[in-house]
């Protein structure tokens, strides 16, 4: 199996986008550098604390809007099914069917919550 290429890899991050949704994380927490980088870039935090709570300010659906900025914490992460991919470990389309049988788990769980109740306060 061939290791699939960095365009087929982020495709899995953009057909999920939970780790920033709120659903796997309550936070990111951002150093210095992090905070610096998003300022000189013009995005804003929402607030004075050295974290960006979950869901993420800047994410978009799937995409994040400060992707180039992005803090260090986010720019390294890689979830269980990246890695399994990346190493070869699973096919990219097992991947895929992988992550979209979560954001499918994720999205009827969501909408069993009571209204008002979002999936960072259940």
């Amino acid at each position: 199996m061939s290791e699939p290429s960095l365009s087929d890899l982020s495709g899995l991050c953009l057909a999920c986008g939970l780790c920033c949704s709120g659903t796997v994380f309550t936070h990111v927490t951002l150093d210095a550098d992090d905070k610096a980088k998003l300022q000189h870039a013009g995005k804003e935090l929402t607030n004075d604390a050295d974290r960006i709570n979950f869901p993420c300010q800047f994410l978009c659906g799937s995409t994040c809007s400060a992707y180039k900025e992005r803090p260090k914490t986010c720019a390294e992460y890689r979830c269980e099914t990246l890695i399994a991919a990346q190493s070869g470990k699973i096919g990219l389309d097992d991947a895929h069917q992988k992550i979209a049988s979560v954001v499918a788990l994720n999205d009827k769980f969501i909408r069993t919550l009571p209204e008002g109740i979002d999936v960072t306060t259940a």
